[in-house]
């Protein structure tokens, strides 16, 4: 994960804002403001005013839209946008409002690009996309091209299953499981089997089932979680000016730090609002086109004004829905749920040397994992001995000529200065899955533990930090039930050294919660390590708060206001957003294996696809890994795409130039309007 996160720097850099921003913008000025065409004439095509069912395609105009929109408008929107302003502040949204309205020339661009070159060999099942725009347009040319082509093709594929197994499934998975973890108490590897099992039937029927399904789902789904929303939003009427107001200032001046909130700069603001708005709306990474290809048109620019309305919908509507509700209900920066006694020791981390033992048993061999109940250090431990539940871990390996030795985790005890070399143990038992395996011959000594790091200069390494706290028992008010409810992920509040992304000194340290009880809940807290040049010191007056991954933060921000709302509606709308996102994606992937290997791959395709989600839902815990994950997908992705739209984007502009001068001149009658159920379900083009 190290490695990956330092490979999502680099693909992530200022360059990347500079890149994507720049050509938001180049293409908004050399289409004319494509914006305005497709919130004008986009609806009229979407209505089916312009649907002919003699077009190469396999669906109309309004299921195109809504298999892209399936795609986009999906835990994105729900946790995605949790996750800006928990990390990034209100000014986080601000970003993500520039980059969804610059994101409509983009993609009304890239989109109109794939449908001149889409393969229509089949006219009723099209491909399109990044991949056949290169093989044709450069591959075209001939000669040495033509190869250059296929590799160009062939890496935009690879960036696209990355990303499709990432961004458009993993993170859907690990989502809805977290989710229905935290509020039902669903073990999450079921949540992940029922998922495979649902896109499963789904996937098999190909794009026109895709499309048939997407056409009923978004539009039930976006209505459903638009009148929730603003169920919130109408009882904080009055504020929405002045949190409207807060996420523009919020956007051009620092945001100053508040209960749950650790602060950060606008440069970070900036950073995640741009992260968040591309993975929500998938503008300039050229996963939309290859579901717009699939429209039943015979005039490409048409197709990608249809496409321009999909960050709209995401990310100016429904996005900013999201966040109002999360800043009108103080949920970003909310208070802690509770308070210390006794607040918790900040002490040194120390790592033990390595020990070996006397075996009790011949099978007691290398790789398992033992563990030492861990006697009171001198001074004691936190406000006193260790639980009877607190051990010490390691794993057995080979210690040469037959002996074993045991590689200790690191502890978190209470010393004082001379730490450097206290021994916290007696000699004593060793114990595997609570059989004694053998004994302790030695004292293993302690040293300050140090961040290893993502560096190798010595002198970049920082001594390790923990918390110690003993349980403390707290009276549960049943009116506030819900927020107790499966209590496990929590953190705090410390200053320390500057945050290395957020550039404040604050930072959240995160512990695995137990409570105990029922009336009177007793809690006892497992802290993680921080790694600080000095240290770290609890910020004055706060406490324990509970960590909320994504749609867990939105859903608490409804339950806030309307208790047992979010943990009811967010819980059926993050299932809904998963389901269609992963079925589009599942096809955006399986059109790139086609393109690189033909149908015969697209089967073992869809099974490692279906296992992908399984895996996500049960395996991934970090919330930074899953970012890290999903941001070099989007990032790979982006990078693949946006020098082929950049550098082919003239053809695309000359294209919608030529359409809109048509358009001006009546060379497009509109036909008689449909019923809207025929839209729907594509009755109007069969």
């Amino acid at each position: 994960m190290d490695f990956l996160s330092d490979v999502g720097g680099i693909l992530w850099g200022p360059w990347t804002f500079l890149c994507l921003m720049g050509a938001g913008i180049l293409f908004t000025l050399w289409t004319k403001f494509s914006q305005y065409r497709a919130m004008t004439h986009g609806f009229a095509v979407i209505r089916g005013l312009y649907d002919d069912p003699n077009d190469p395609g396999a669906i109309n105009h309004f299921q195109a839209l809504s298999a892209a929109l399936s795609a986009t408008v999906g835990l994105g929107n729900i946790g995605g946008v949790a996750l800006a302003i928990g990390a990034g502040g209100p000014g986080a949204l601000f970003w993500m409002w520039i980059i969804g309205f610059l994101g409509m020339a983009l993609k009304t661009v890239e989109i109109t690009l794939a449908m001149m070159y889409r393969n229509t060999d089949d006219p009723d099942n099209p491909h399109g996309g990044a991949m056949w725009v290169v093989d044709r347009v450069i591959g075209g040319r001939g000669g040495i091209w033509k190869p250059v082509g296929k590799i160009i093709g062939v890496f935009f594929c690879l960036t696209l299953i990355v990303s499709t197994i990432t961004g458009g499934n993993m993170f859907q998975s690990w989502n809805v499981a977290s989710l229905t973890s935290t509020f039902w108490n669903v073990t999450p590897v079921v949540t992940g089997i029922v998922l495979a099992i649902i896109v499963g039937l789904v996937i098999v029927g190909g794009i026109k089932r895709i499309g048939s399904v997407a056409g009923k789902l978004v539009p039930f789904m976006c209505l459903l979680y638009l009148v929730s929303a603003l169920t919130v939003l109408v009882v904080h009427v009055t504020d929405i000016p002045a949190m409207l107001a807060l996420i523009v200032k919020s956007a051009l001046s620092p945001t100053e730090a508040s209960g749950a909130f650790i602060g950060g700069s606008i440069g970070w603001a900036f950073s995640v609002g741009l992260r968040r708005a591309l993975f929500s709306n998938e503008a300039g990474q050229g996963s939309a086109p290859i579901a717009h290809s699939a429209a039943k048109t015979n005039e490409p620019a048409r197709e990608g004004i249809i496409g321009g309305i999909g960050p709209f919908i995401d990310t100016i509507c429904i996005c900013t829905l999201t966040a109002l509700v999360i800043l009108c209900t103080n949920t970003w920066n909310r208070a802690p749920l509770m308070t210390f006694d006794e607040p918790p020791v900040v002490s040194p981390v120390l790592a033990l040397n390595d020990s070996r033992f006397t075996a009790s048993s011949d099978d007691v061999r290398a790789g398992l994992e033992v563990y030492m109940m861990l006697p009171p250090a001198d001074g004691g431990v936190g406000a006193g001995s260790p639980a009877p539940s607190d051990r010490l871990t390691g794993r057995l390996a080979s210690g040469g000529n037959g002996s074993l030795i045991v590689e200790w985790d690191t502890y978190t005890a209470f010393v004082g200065p001379a730490s450097a070399s206290l021994q916290i143990m007696t000699a004593g038992r060793l114990e595997q899955a609570d059989h004694v395996v053998g004994t302790i011959s030695a004292l293993p000594a302690a040293t300050r533990a140090v961040d290893e790091g993502r560096s190798d200069d010595p002198a970049d390494d920082r001594p390790m930090w923990g918390l110690l706290t003993a349980s403390q028992a707290v009276v549960v008010d049943a009116d506030k039930e819900f927020l107790w409810h499966h209590l496990s992920d929590v953190f705090i509040v410390l200053e320390g050294d500057l945050n290395d992304d957020t550039k404040v000194s604050r930072h959240r340290l995160a512990g695995t919660a137990t409570r105990m009880g029922v009336e009177q809940a007793v809690i006892n807290v497992r802290w993680d390590t921080i790694a600080s040049a000095a240290e770290p010191v609890l910020v004055e007056g706060t406490g324990m708060f509970r960590d909320y991954n994504g749609a867990s933060l939105t859903a608490h921000a409804f339950d806030r206001q309307y208790p047992g709302l979010g943990k009811i509606l967010i819980t059926v709308a993050a299932w809904l957003f998963a389901v269609s996102t992963m079925i589009s994606w599942s096809y955006y992937g399986e059109q790139g294996m086609i393109y690189m290997l033909g149908r015969r791959s697209v089967l073992p395709y869809k099974l490692i696809y279906l296992a992908a989600i399984i895996f996500a839902a049960n395996w991934i815990h970090d919330t930074s890994d899953m970012e890290t994950l999903m941001d070099i997908g989007t990032g790979a992705m982006l990078w693949s795409n946006i020098p082929i739209v950049v550098i082919l984007g003239f053809l695309a502009v000359r294209c919608n130039n030529t359409y809109n001068r048509r358009l001006k001149a009546g060379e497009f009658p509109r036909r008689g309007a449909p019923s809207i159920t025929d839209v729907m379900e594509g009755k109007n083009v069969e």
